[in-house]
């Protein structure tokens, strides 16, 4: 199943179980850091928490129109962002599927038989931060040429 990811009108397809990958990161950056919590980060947590283990696909909503109504939380949210890159990216050019199966906050009876492209998981990250700073510019009928591993990178 896939979702669109949208945030001032503007947005993308996601494959669901890539955004749940991501989404999963994202909760265990959002711990790392709790002490440090903005307000609206402790929302994000609990929202992309439960979107990371939800059974159902093709209904992932990030709230981020909600979480991120301004510039200084929009820059927050890139910051947070380059966290959830850079801890996928130290994984290396692949997750095992023994780590997959193992990692906190997965869907409930998922199981992952393959080690996968950790670039499958770093494009929602890419994919979202120029959402945020604005050079994304799809919408939900625009040609999906941007889920093409050898295109997302040239947005």
């Amino acid at each position: 199943m896939v979702s669109f990811v949208e945030f001032r009108s503007f947005g993308f397809w996601c494959y669901d179980e890539n955004l749940r990958v991501w989404l999963s990161h994202a909760v265990s950056v959002l711990d790392e850091q709790e002490n440090d919590w903005y307000p609206w980060q402790q929302q994000a947590r609990e929202e992309w928490s439960f979107y990371a283990s939800l059974g159902c696909g093709g209904c992932l909503n990030l709230q981020l129109d909600e979480l991120l109504p301004d510039y200084d939380k929009i820059e927050v949210g890139k910051s947070l962002l380059m966290k959830v890159d850079n801890k996928l990216a130290a994984y290396g050019t692949s997750i095992s599927a023994a780590i997959l199966n193992n990692w906190p906050n997965k869907m409930q009876g998922l199981c992952w038989e393959d080690n996968r492209t950790t670039a499958d998981f770093r494009k929602v990250g890419y994919l979202l931060y120029k959402l945020l700073d604005g050079s994304l510019t799809t919408i939900a009928s625009s040609p999906l040429d941007y889920l093409q591993t050898e295109v997302w990178r040239q947005l």
